[in-house]
């Protein structure tokens, strides 16, 4: 009995111990992901695994991706999966547990792809005042994440606004910088300069067609529209020279009696160089004389302010006086000066007479002109804070040249001035302006410093012995002379003007050549001086093609004049002399129909005969000194 009790407590022992050794196999409860959620396209990364419990029984691992265009899985373990980004997108990495359990993990991952060019861009070569436009702008790759979306800066906003959208809006002339950059991170940025110009529309010559009496003079004014273009200046030309002349400031010079035509052309080359045109009538010489009444200036006292321009206007009564040229003066020109067609520029604080006189009468006319100087208050202090250029390195050819650009910041800090220095500039120099020039082969460093804060930026320079290109030529197609004939006295100077074509040619020089310069000499500016009574031929040739034209010159002689005694005035021609009678004395000038002097008489009270070594059937004007003027035909 006590056998049997013994073995069943032993049994029952075996039983308890073999319950207590027993170890129950743990299941996965949790997977968390870990890595870089955020990748750029053609990058690897790897995404770990944490499983929970850290002794589960059995933590093999199943991966997979929601978008195996976006992002695949190269490898994997129980730990980790090694993935690759190939497309923008977003997927999901899961790893699964393979225990039974059903638990998974999941990392979202989001792929982009960077900017790494921006491309601005402009309709035209300029824009005029007030125009608003969304500025063009090309991204590449054209697949860039945030290729919609760039920060907007302009360089200045008084000449360019800038939205944030990249709308500009252009306020008045000048140039501005706009400026693209990528907020994705790239840093990556695009630049543009654009101009602002107001071009010439129309150019008006004010009065309309013009009649004027041969050897009248007549100052022309043109009208430019609009009156703010950005280009003021006009250019004037003449179409029958032989008829009348103009000079480059509009002064309009009757000779004989026709018709031709007069242009005013803009010097606007934006604005297509546009122009107006009036007909000139030369109607034949009246001697009668009107003299000048009285001269007014229209518009009376002015106040200006110093560098003020205005013009003043006289009017000379009677409207058909013979003879309107007159002179203008300034009693201070130091504070008010005037040109000699009546322009007043104001110069410094103070007052001054501007007085008007007629050449025919001495009539006067003045106005009291009182100028001063506006206050203007000092604008506010903007600081520097940095400074940029437009590249990190360069490569020039020795010889070479390249303008460097600077951005600083603020862009309506108060002193923007900068410097520049060379580190070697045995191999390449910079001026004040941030153009680099290329000496010799080598590197240097080009450094911008602002003169406000001593902020610097700097750029890389290498130079190679690259042979530079030469730039293009263009050449000449011809030349031509502003007169086909000239007659001069002995002794007669007169200056030829040669036109060579095209206008932008390379080589525009010229020599002159006299086929006789015993007759007449020409020098290398065109000036020919007579010497004796002959014919001779002098010709302008281009240094660039020997292009040539000729012009014919007559040199006429005048004799003394033979005086006798008379008491009638009177002038004609008999047998080639020339007969002048007048009561009084006086000087009497002789010229040619083209205008050339020929010669002149101090003449004493009485009769003149004249010799002339002239044709039978040239025309000559006789004028004297009192005022009297007679056409003749020998």
């Amino acid at each position: 009995m006590r056998i049997t009790s013994y073995k069943l407590l032993l049994f029952i022992m075996t039983l308890f111990c073999g319950f207590i050794g027993r170890t129950e196999a743990r299941s996965v409860t949790k997977i968390e992901l870990g890595g870089n959620s955020m990748l750029q396209v053609g990058t690897n990364a790897t995404i770990t695994a944490t499983v929970s419990p850290s002794d589960a029984a059995n933590k093999a691992l199943k991966w997979e991706s929601s978008n195996v265009g976006v992002v695949e899985i190269v490898r994997s373990n129980n730990n980790n999966a090694f993935i690759k980004a190939y497309s923008t997108g977003s997927a999901w990495i899961t790893a699964t547990a393979q225990d039974g359990s059903g638990v998974t993990g999941s990392i979202r991952i989001t792929v982009i792809r960077l900017i790494n060019k921006i491309i601005l861009g402009i309709p035209g070569s300029f824009l005029d005042i007030g125009v608003t436009t969304e500025l063009p702008v090309r991204v590449e790759p054209s697949d860039a994440t945030g290729k919609d979306d760039l920060n907007w800066d302009t360089s200045n906003p008084d000449v360019i606004s800038v939205t944030s959208t990249g709308q500009i809006t252009t306020h008045k002339t000048g140039t501005a910088v706009i400026t693209a950059t990528a907020k994705d991170g790239s840093g990556v940025s695009g630049q543009l300069a654009i101009k602002v110009h107001r071009p010439v529309r129309k150019v008006i010559i004010d009065g309309g067609d013009i009649t004027l009496k041969e050897t009248e003079r007549k100052q022309l004014t043109a009208t430019i529209q609009p009156a703010d273009a950005s280009v003021q200046s006009i250019s004037w030309r003449i179409d029958d020279k032989s008829v009348a002349t103009v000079t480059s400031s509009g002064y309009l010079i009757a000779k004989r009696v026709g018709k031709t035509t007069v242009t005013a052309w803009s010097d606007d080359r934006d604005g297509g160089f546009p122009k107006g045109s009036v007909e000139v009538t030369v109607e034949p010489y009246e001697n009668k004389h009107t003299p000048v009444e009285s001269v007014a200036i229209r518009e009376g006292n002015q106040d200006l302010k110093v560098n003020d321009v205005k013009r003043l206007t006289p009017v000379i009564t009677p409207d058909n006086a013979t003879n309107k040229n007159m002179t203008w003066a300034s009693s201070k020109a130091d504070i008010a000066s005037v040109s000699a067609n009546g322009l007043v520029k104001a110069h410094k604080a103070g007052e001054t007479t501007i007085t008007v006189t007629t050449v025919d009468g001495a009539k006067t006319a003045s106005v009291q002109i009182k100028v001063t100087a506006a206050a203007v208050p000092p604008p506010p202090v903007t600081s520097v804070t940095g400074v940029s250029l437009n590249k990190s390195s360069l490569t020039l050819p020795v010889g070479g040249k390249e303008v460097l650009t600077t951005t600083v910041t603020p862009h309506n800090a108060t002193n923007r001035n900068v410097t520049w220095s060379s580190s070697n500039e045995a191999v390449a120099s910079v001026d004040d302006k941030g153009e680099v020039t290329a000496h010799k082969a080598g590197e240097t460093t080009v450094t911008v410093t602002t003169v406000d804060g001593a902020k610097t930026a700097s750029v890389q320079i290498k130079v190679t012995a690259a042979a530079v290109p030469l730039p293009p030529v263009t050449s000449v197609t011809g030349v031509s002379l502003n007169k086909s004939s000239l007659t001069l006295p002995v002794g007669g100077k007169e200056v030829l003007t040669a036109t060579v074509t095209p206008h932008n040619a390379t080589n525009r020089n010229v020599t002159w050549s006299s086929s006789n310069e015993a007759v007449a000499s020409v020098d290398d500016k065109g000036e020919v001086t007579a010497y004796k009574a002959g014919e001779t031929t002098v010709t302008v040739t281009t240094v660039d093609g020997s292009k040539t034209a000729t012009c014919k010159v007559i040199v006429q002689h005048i004799t003394n004049a033979n005086v006798e005694v008379g008491e009638v005035f009177a002038v004609w021609s008999e047998n080639g002399r020339l007969h002048i009678d007048s009561p009084a004395a006086e000087t009497v000038d002789i010229y040619s129909i083209n205008g050339g002097l020929l010669g002149r008489i101090i003449k004493i009270p009485g009769k003149v005969a004249h010799d002339l070594h002239l044709s039978s059937q040239s025309v000559l004007i006789v004028r004297g000194s009192s005022g009297w003027t007679r056409k003749i035909k020998l």
